[in-house]
């Protein structure tokens, strides 16, 4: 009898529910809504619902939520609730005894009752609570990386969506976060979390400045185990911009750091691996593009550094495995790709570009005494110092075959050629530059009466101040220009003495020309009948239209 007493008590006693926000619910940030993150900013796909997380301003919100613990149950006496709420995304952001966070609405009651994933009293029941349901996301109030540890952490399922609205512009829409975001949570290994940036519709994958900008300031961005980030700049001053955690992918992003401080970083990685970065640019106006200080394994592809001290630099002495792919290194002082330590990676530079400058400027590829499994093949290496250079004399574990080294002061350094390597022009479609010795400096314009800087672009080009009393050397953006005169993003200092050496790269187009067509590896594959005709660098040419075509068949 007890035993059957005991039952009934426990039958009717109310259980904790321990669920969590579907992995189905989409954000929206958007640089119009409310500001410092108080919306709900989320909606379920496919939920019985109405999706309010793209306006601007909640669709309820009041200051009267109520819960009885453990119940999943809240109560708003004021309310005004309707069927459409089930789906959406209620923020609580202030009450007595509730637990703060974003919750996903799974059931309506009544227009002063709704059913959330999880009780927001877990310990004791709560009152007088602030509630925002529905309206976009907005940064401020220091709530940012409360929200990416919601989303990531115990109370919402793997691989839910994150989008950033560009306000259907092609001038770029700027969020400022007012903390550093450092992400603890994680996404899962096959529903990892994304964070997309779009301009009119989700999914249309902007370029350029259609993407929106994530103006990180002071602040740093540091993501976390399985979050993949599509079409958003950053930009930034921290020591690192921002860290891609471990299997993330990264795409058609761009991280632009304007410290003048030296040695700051675009994209840092220290300890997170298996990274693929593809269709990213990376600037660093002191620093280094993309520094890897940890023995990683990362895939770069498809991508721009340029007007950096370094585009990649590698630190690690281990084996990990970085994969240089089809890219263009462009405008660096120091080298593009730089190897620091005797590392036994098994660093490969396959398809790309690399240019210095008409005048030569730093070196191609550095790598340091001890570094071993080096393979360079297919690649530009154009207008440096020094081309290629090993650390370590005579040794023959680098793999050099199928280059073209062209206007270097030295091709290579204790580095051997392959049979196969060439001494051509590339002939660039578009690539030139603007340099001068006796200009002057004030008020953030270079003024330089026998120049002509009519072929710069306005926020695109940089000129690299190399030395001058009274300036600061380095990389600035020029954000204005008449024929004799570049205005820049940031002051260089003052110069009367009309001694400023400086060079600006234009045009920025590095396809090449008839010399290189089809030269590169592989050629004819072995015991196969098949031949590959491969053109050298990361920019493939492209046959005029109609050029030797006859009956359809190109000669």
């Amino acid at each position: 009898m007890k035993k059957i007493f005991l039952f009934l008590v426990l039958l009717f006693i109310p259980q904790v529910c321990f669920a969590t926000m579907s992995s189905s619910i989409i954000f929206e940030f958007r640089s119009t809504a409310t500001a410092n993150m108080v919306n709900g900013g989320g909606f379920k796909t496919g939920a019985s619902g109405t999706d309010y997380s793209t306006q601007n301003a909640a669709q309820w919100t009041a200051t009267d939520l109520a819960c009885t613990t453990p119940s999943t149950t809240v109560t708003s006496a004021t309310g005004g609730f309707t069927s459409a709420a089930v789906g959406n995304v209620i923020h609580i952001t202030a009450g007595t005894n509730l637990t703060i966070g974003w919750y996903e609405i799974t059931a309506f009651t009544d227009a002063n009752t709704l059913v959330l994933d999880r009780t927001p009293a877990p310990s004791l029941s709560g009152s007088a609570g602030t509630f925002y349901i529905g309206g976009a996301l907005n940064v401020g109030g220091s709530l940012e990386d409360d929200f990416f540890e919601e989303i990531s952490g115990a109370n919402t399922t793997d691989g839910v969506t994150v989008y950033f609205y560009n306000n259907n512009t092609t001038s770029t829409v700027t969020f400022t976060p007012s903390e550093i975001i450092n992400i603890a949570g994680t996404g899962g290994t096959t529903a990892p979390i994304r964070i997309y940036g779009y301009k009119t519709t989700r999914g249309d994958n902007p370029a350029g400045n259609s993407r929106p900008t994530i103006a990180c300031g002071a602040n740093s961005f540091t993501s976390s185990t399985n979050f993949d980030f599509y079409n958003l700049q950053l930009t930034g001053t921290a020591s690192y911009l921002f860290s891609a955690g471990t299997n993330s992918k990264t795409v058609n992003c761009k991280f632009t750091n304007s410290s003048t401080t030296a040695g700051r970083a675009g994209l840092s990685q220290a300890t997170f691996t298996n990274l693929l970065l593809l269709d990213c640019e990376l600037i660093s106006y002191r620093g280094r593009g993309l520094d890897i200080t940890g023995s990683l394994n990362i895939h770069l592809i498809g991508s721009y550094l340029h007007d950096s001290d370094i585009g990649f630099r590698w630190t690690g002495t281990g084996a990990g495995t970085p994969a240089i792919i089809n890219c263009i290194f462009d405008s660096h002082v120091t080298a593009a790709i730089q190897m620091t330590a005797a590392s036994t990676s098994n660093l490969i530079v396959e398809g790309c570009t690399l240019y210095g400058s008409e005048n030569t400027t730093g070196t191609g590829i550095s790598l340091a005494a001890g570094q071993s499994n080096a393979r360079f093949v297919n690649n530009i290496i154009y207008g440096f110092a020094t081309g290629a250079s090993h650390g370590t004399a005579g040794q023959t574990v680098t793999y050099d075959d199928y280059n073209d080294y062209f206007n270097n002061d030295t091709d290579v350094s204790n580095v051997t050629k392959g049979d196969n390597d060439l001494a051509l022009n590339p002939t660039f479609t578009s690539v030139a530059q603007v340099t001068g010795t006796t200009a002057t400096y004030a008020g953030s314009t270079l003024t330089d009466a026998g120049a002509n800087f009519n072929n710069v672009v306005n926020s695109q080009d940089f000129i690299y101040i190399v030395s001058g009393t009274g300036v600061t050397a380095g990389q600035y953006l020029i954000t204005s220009h008449t024929q004799t005169t570049v205005t820049t993003d940031l002051d260089a200092g003052e110069n009367t003495a009309a001694n400023i050496v400086y060079q600006v790269t234009t045009g920025r187009n590095f396809a090449i020309g008839t010399n290189l067509k089809a030269e590169g590896f592989p050629g004819a594959f072995q015991a196969a009948l098949s031949t590959g005709y491969k053109d050298i660098g990361a920019v493939q040419r492209q046959e005029p239209a109609g050029a030797n075509d006859i009956f359809g068949i190109i000669q």
